[in-house]
């Protein structure tokens, strides 16, 4: 369509009524676009007449919708009667122009996720534990070490005692004195334990048997080394209590 002299109107801005001013190429600085359906959102940029020379055009670019165009002077200025609006069916395209395809990329192109660096794990140093097994084992070869040591020096000392006079003291008899003096030993503190027993029932701690018991163990011994040889073995039985 054009107007009296000429001028060809831009098909995306033909009049509407016939005294609306004609606006052509020439008249057009830029144009500007907006979607309003179904959402509010500007256009990144303005378009010239040729980037945008038919509604076609707008459907191509930014799919369906309800968008408002307009034109603008140089001065981006909105010109008499160039404002017009256009509806599209269809889903819309983003608003940069880039059409369909680049939508179905963006949405085909999954998220950035961050990615975790697996660190290997530290080895694990061993060599605190195996020197202190070291010095365990030391420690306990030594200990067994000197136990043999004083087995050897106890057998050898034994072995080598001169025999003794008539009174016949012998490895024999100082072995059976070990033995008497344990059992003596056990007879006090049986007798102890009877003391603390009767204590405890009320009968008060009996310190006169206790004394005895301890006595008759020194006599034991006594006897032992005056006679070369240990009376013989009683029965293990506490001593008598003695009378208070």
């Amino acid at each position: 369509m054009s107007d009296e002299t000429g001028k060809q109107a831009h098909p995306l801005f033909l009049p509407e009524n016939e005294d609306d001013d004609v606006i052509g190429n020439e008249d057009i600085g830029c144009i500007s676009i907006q979607r309003t359906a179904p959402y509010q959102e500007n256009a990144g940029r303005t378009y010239t007449a040729d980037e945008l020379p038919d509604p076609d055009a707008i459907r191509q670019k930014f799919g369906g919708g309800s968008y408002k165009v307009q034109a603008r002077d140089v001065m981006r200025r909105v010109t008499k009667g160039g404002t017009r609006y256009y509806q599209f069916k269809g889903d819309p395209y983003p608003m940069d122009g880039t059409g369909p395809v680049a939508k179905k990329e963006k949405e085909a192109a999954p998220p950035l996720q961050p990615q975790i660096i697996q660190q290997p794990a530290p080895a694990m140093d061993l060599t605190p534990l195996v020197q202190m097994i070291g010095q365990q084992t030391s420690v306990l070869v030594k200990l067994i070490e000197g136990q043999q040591s004083f087995t050897e020096r106890i057998v050898t000392a034994l072995a080598n005692r001169p025999a003794e006079s008539s009174s016949g003291g012998d490895v024999d008899t100082l072995i059976r004195g070990m033995e008497l003096g344990v059992a003596q030993l056990q007879n006090v503190i049986d007798a102890r334990e009877t003391a603390r027993a009767e204590t405890a029932a009320g009968g008060g701690d009996d310190i006169a048997s206790t004394v005895q018991a301890i006595t008759g163990a020194v006599s034991t011994f006594a006897e032992m080394k005056g006679k070369g040889k240990p009376p013989p073995k009683g029965n293990g039985s506490p001593p008598p209590k003695a009378v208070t």
